[in-house]
């Protein structure tokens, strides 16, 4: 089994702000895959288009590693860059909420 950091990224600026030595880094100290959410960034969706697409994409991570050639998921590391944090928090209020994780 293996940890995920499953990272959601800035929102309105687009594209991937941190560059490869720094998910390097965050993958070796952290003993864990990084997996990145591409996730609906035009204005014309909503802010629930962009949490339902993080949620779509943590349970694909969990129900399904072997399609992403990705170990068992035991822990998943929540990781929100710049405007993607407030998605972030939303989707662990959403957890929390559907009685998820505690």
């Amino acid at each position: 089994t293996g940890n995920i950091v499953l990272y959601i990224p800035d929102i309105w600026i687009g594209g991937f702000g941190l560059d490869e030595s720094t998910w390097r880094q965050i993958c070796m100290e952290s003993k864990s895959h990084v997996v990145a959410v591409n996730h609906c960034t035009a204005p014309e969706n909503s802010a629930f288009d962009i949490i339902d697409d993080c949620l779509n994409a943590l349970w694909h991570v969990i129900r399904s590693p072997e399609t992403l050639n990705l170990p068992k998921v035991s822990d998943v590391i929540l990781l929100g860059e710049k405007q993607g944090a407030h998605p972030a928090v939303c989707l662990i209020r959403k957890l929390i909420e559907t009685n998820h994780v505690s």
